[in-house]
């Protein structure tokens, strides 16, 4: 079963320079996670922000847990 969501045929140009630029933010989100560990104590982020901002926040971190779980899955194999 595939789960590819593109197009049938992407150019191998297309998929590494996507990946890298996916790798490029995520490691500026990884920066923005721990500038808020480091400042912020957990207690305090579950005070003071919106349950609904956490709750989307936590659904988008999922999403790219969930994707990339799968394909190191795949290169395990």
């Amino acid at each position: 079963m595939s789960t590819n969501h593109g197009s049938q045929h992407a150019e191998p140009y297309h998929v590494v320079n996507d990946v890298n630029a996916a790798y490029v933010e995520l490691l500026s989100a990884v920066c923005a996670v721990d500038r808020i560990r480091m400042r912020h104590s957990f207690e305090d982020v579950v005070k003071h922000c919106e349950p609904g901002l956490l709750k989307k926040t936590a659904r988008s971190a999922n999403a790219i847990c969930s994707y990339f779980a799968k394909l190191q899955e795949h290169l395990q194999k």
